[in-house]
């Protein structure tokens, strides 16, 4: 069950991402802007899901790691959306790949978590195939700028670290809608003292219907990306529920063929024939994940 959650996860966080890259077309708009705007509406969220149930007494190894994931969750999007203002969203996504990594070991380490060796062997299936994919079409690593790829290894790592102090939480939760709902808090609060450092950049002034519209639209698809990824870190380790996201260039890449263009945004940025074999690598890696499951 936490692979249809993990991959639910990662089409609407794939939906968000086309959606992000749309509102950041508008070069009117610094990344600053949208990050806190961002981060604005994850704690209208929160304060949503509070309102629905009240705050319980929650312990302190629960909310403060719950607060901490959710402040990374929001530190990770300005690099992030630096490299997508930059970028086109598929070869973006390719670099984010590294995440995994960064998860598993830290997971390792931090929680004592442990792969067997077909969760090793799928996640590598699906992290090979989603970098292979997006790197062996036109353009490869020549395709994108240097300061991407290093905004994209700095975003990777700060959603690492915020999926291993999730996962933490979720271990003394005492509701699912909490975690959620103190996640969002801390994004928030992260959200609004980057503003207060960056007045100058993240300016709030004159902001449109349609860029808002765009913008909850964007928060929408990744308040239930936060949810269907919380549900699968509750029920598998952080690290094969991290190798999941390999399978995001491929539904990125269909995405952008039907929804880019009236986002605004192009088809695709890589030739799909040279590609099948680490799609091929991507399906193998879901396949066995799936299967390691069942068994």
């Amino acid at each position: 069950m936490w692979l249809v959650w993990a991959l639910a996860g990662t089409t609407l966080a794939s939906g968000a991402v086309l959606v992000d890259k749309s509102v950041l077309e508008d070069r009117e708009r610094t990344v600053s802007t949208v990050a806190v705007l961002t981060g604005g509406l994850a704690g209208i969220s929160s304060m949503a899901l509070f309102a629905a149930g009240g705050v319980p007494a929650a312990p302190l190894e629960f909310v403060l790691p719950a607060l901490g994931g959710g402040a990374l969750l929001f530190a990770y999007l300005v690099p992030y959306f630096a490299a997508l203002r930059d970028s086109s969203p598929d070869r973006v996504v390719a670099w984010f790949q590294i995440t995994p990594l960064i998860a598993t070991g830290t997971a390792v380490v931090v929680l004592g978590q442990q792969l067997s060796a077909w969760q090793w062997f799928g996640g590598a299936c699906l992290v090979g195939g989603a970098v292979s994919a997006e790197l062996s079409g036109a353009g490869g690593i020549r395709g994108v700028q240097r300061r991407s790829v290093l905004a994209m290894l700095a975003a990777a790592s700060l959603f690492a670290a915020a999926e291993v102090l999730l996962a933490r939480a979720a271990e003394h939760a005492p509701e699912f809608r909490l975690l959620i709902a103190f996640s969002g808090l801390g994004s928030a609060l992260a959200a609004l003292l980057f503003w207060s450092l960056q007045r100058r950049s993240a300016t709030l002034n004159g902001l449109g219907r349609r860029l808002l519209g765009l913008l909850a639209l964007a928060e929408l698809l990744n308040l239930a990306f936060v949810v269907a990824h919380q549900r699968a870190l509750g029920m598998a380790d952080v690290g094969i529920v991290s190798a999941t996201a390999g399978v995001q260039p491929l539904v990125i890449t269909l995405m952008l063929a039907s929804f880019g263009p009236p986002l605004g945004l192009p088809r695709m940025s890589s030739a799909v024939a040279t590609t099948a074999l680490a799609y091929m690598a991507i399906a193998v890696g879901v396949a066995v994940l799936a299967l390691a499951e069942a068994s």
